[in-house]
């Protein structure tokens, strides 16, 4: 059982002996849970978010379950390889029945597997094997990684429950998978033996389980009361392997930093596994349903028959003019779906007919169609609600569904999710938007910001910024020339800031972060206004660094999909009009 102290400063030593203890008379809210790292750490603090609410209100969307065993794990996979070195709990509403806490002696659990000679070799493999531990930060790496100090800092996480996490797992690159599993299996039940046989704890109001979240696993039983409630904070010391750069937070829904080079294992301890790599992956598994070329022309051949109008057709037939009494039609020469959203729309119904037992989600509109989506909604196809917060309610979707994910893409963190759930996905993701998350993914690696021409909160600019390490969505040419004109030294930092306040990456600096640009855009965005945002920013660069250091601090992509443009010009000729770009050629000019 844990020590109990009531002082913060006899904390440190006690983690030091035993890895973990419990502080108390600690408070109950979370204003108090958020004084606690620097009262138990001092100046050795180097980061710790906000608290997070740990209730069955919140965890219950993520499928974490109060009616569940909470198996063994350590916290902060979201966050790569730089997880934090401690945590805390404090407790502010306990259930009466269930819900003991238990804790692990990690070390100990490696240090007997060492110790047997049958299975002497899983200790060595642990340090030395890298694996899946993906959670939204890509990371293939050992469990068990070192410290600066040497201090090992271990990882665990079991298959469900929860069915929101994923279990470590042999990574697709592995040079033995059958031993890589059978080292994972003999660790995890290693693990898991131990959680039977750990003493259970009974947190009460005020209580604070401080724990070393490098050596110790915990975990939770089920529990009665729904009201339960603990305040958790994830903690960064000086100790730690890193800070990740990005904002923190100490929620698991949340977008955790990147893995920065400089922050980063050795090369012996870690397999490069960049977002572009990570969805090759998920491609290459078994979760991601591949249509064959037959497959594809029924699936097209049974779209054709349901789309289209006579009257579309007499249009056409008649040069795209046709006059019927005092009212005349006119019809763009390039009109209706392009192939993209042909081919997502052909891919759902394939999906229908070949899992027709299955529950079948998709994870937006399929494209923004009503007659489309209510189609297949009469197909028995269900669509994952969109929550307050502009985020998404995955709670229904269950291990074994289909999820197709639509036209325009998802995020990394959904893919990442839709993995640990262990779904089949059919990607409908249009390839033109692949495209631009390669340009993004080059972009990222030349350490350019990314600065994508879109709205910021249209599903496909979600999920563009997800592949970014720092990006900034402009709408328009006129957000354009006010980020043109902040990079040549015009403008204010807090109002920049206030102003584009959703549309960055978490921790962006505009006056560090616009040094060096890279330009994409929302594939269904005007050409004409992207390929104008790319000139005003060469030009400005140029300003600011000369002509012959114009490389090194811009890059521009052609990113836009030739169905789109097609449409635009055919719409400016049905109208006999031309993109009016010349006011943003003059203000161009003069910059």
């Amino acid at each position: 059982m844990p020590r109990r102290v009531t002082s913060a400063a006899e904390v440190v030593a006690l983690l030091r002996e035993d890895g973990y203890c419990i502080l108390e008379n600690a408070g109950t809210s979370q204003t108090e849970a958020a004084a606690l790292p620097r009262r138990i750490f001092g100046e050795t603090l180097a980061a710790a978010p906000e608290p997070a609410e740990v209730s069955q209100r919140i965890l219950g969307a993520r499928g974490i379950n109060k009616d569940d065993t909470f198996r063994a794990h350590t916290d902060g996979h979201a966050y790569g390889d730089l997880f934090p070195d401690f945590f805390l709990l404090l407790c502010a509403h306990a259930s009466e029945k269930g819900g003991g806490n238990f804790v692990i002696d990690g070390y100990s659990v490696i240090d007997s597997l060492a110790a047997a000679a049958d299975t002497a070799w899983v200790a060595k493999a642990l340090e030395e094997t890298p694996i899946e531990q993906t959670s939204r930060v890509p990371s293939i790496t050992p469990v068990v990684l070192r410290a600066p100090d040497g201090r090992r800092a271990l990882r665990c996480r079991l298959s469900g429950p929860p069915a929101a996490f994923a279990a470590q797992r042999v990574s697709p690159n592995s040079d033995n998978p059958d031993q890589d599993s059978r080292m994972l299996a003999i660790y995890h039940e290693a693990v898991e033996t131990a959680a039977q046989a750990a003493d259970r704890i009974y947190l009460k109001p005020g209580d604070a389980l401080v724990v070393d979240n490098y050596r110790m696993f915990h975990g939770r039983d089920p529990y009665t009361d729904p009201s339960r409630l603990l305040w958790r904070c994830w903690i960064w010391t000086s100790a730690s392997r890193g800070v990740p750069r990005a904002e923190l937070h100490s929620t698991p829904g949340n977008t955790a930093g990147v893995v920065c080079s400089d922050e980063a294992p050795s090369k012996k301890q870690r397999v490069e596994a960049t977002t572009k790599q990570w969805r090759r992956e998920l491609m290459r598994s078994d979760q991601y349903y591949k249509f064959g070329r037959t497959q594809m022309e029924n699936a097209m051949n049974q779209l054709q028959e349901v789309s289209g109008s006579e009257l579309l057709s007499k249009i056409r037939q008649n040069g795209f003019r046709l006059t019927v009494g005092d009212v005349t039609f006119v019809l763009a020469e390039s009109y209706g779906f392009c192939w993209g959203v042909e081919r997502a729309v052909a891919m759902a119904y394939e999906a229908r007919d070949f899992f027709p037992d299955k529950n079948i989600w998709v994870t937006n509109e399929i494209i923004h169609n009503p007659s489309v989506n209510s189609n297949l909604s009469d197909k028995g196809m269900r669509f994952v609600e969109t929550t307050s917060d502009g985020g998404k309610d995955y709670s229904g979707v269950e291990e074994g569904d289909v999820v197709i994910l639509p036209a325009f893409g998802a995020s990394i963190d959904e893919m990442a999710l839709l993995k640990e759930r262990n779904v089949q996905i059919v990607d409908t993701t249009c390839p033109w938007v692949s495209k631009v998350w390669a340009s993004v993914e080059r972009s990222k690696d030349k350490d350019h910001t990314a600065i994508i021409h879109g709205k910021y909160d249209h599903e496909e600019t979600v999920a563009t910024k997800s592949f970014a390490e720092k990006y900034i969505v402009l709408k328009n040419m006129t957000e354009a020339e006010y980020v043109a004109a902040y990079m040549l030294g015009q403008g204010d930092k807090e109002e920049f800031m206030a102003k584009f306040s959703k549309a960055m990456s978490p921790g962006f600096d505009p006056d560090l972060d616009l040094d060096r640009v890279g330009v994409a855009n929302q594939t269904t965005m005007l050409k004409g206004e992207t390929e104008l945002i790319g000139k005003l920013f060469e030009r400005t660069l140029i300003k600011k660094y000369g002509p012959q250091n114009i490389n090194e601090h811009f890059m521009s992509f052609n990113t836009i999909c030739d169905a789109t443009q097609e449409r635009q010009d055919a719409m400016y000729k049905m109208f006999g009009a031309e993109y009016e770009a010349d006011r943003h050629h003059r203000k161009e000019e003069r910059l």
